[in-house]
């Protein structure tokens, strides 16, 4: 199964010019690490879906 993650930034890890920043979401097991790409909802929220 799939999931929605829903992540909300604080204004300080905004970045001005943020059309051109692209957020990544790192997902670190215990033997495995997965790398999502991240749909930009807001200037602050991101989603991804989990692995």
């Amino acid at each position: 199964g799939e999931c929605l993650l829903t992540v909300q930034l604080c204004e300080e890890e905004c970045v001005e010019d943020e059309e051109d920043v692209e957020f990544y979401l790192l997902f670190a097991g215990t033997t495995q690490r997965h790398v999502s790409s991240t749909l930009k909802v807001s200037h602050v929220t991101l989603q991804a879906v989990c692995p």
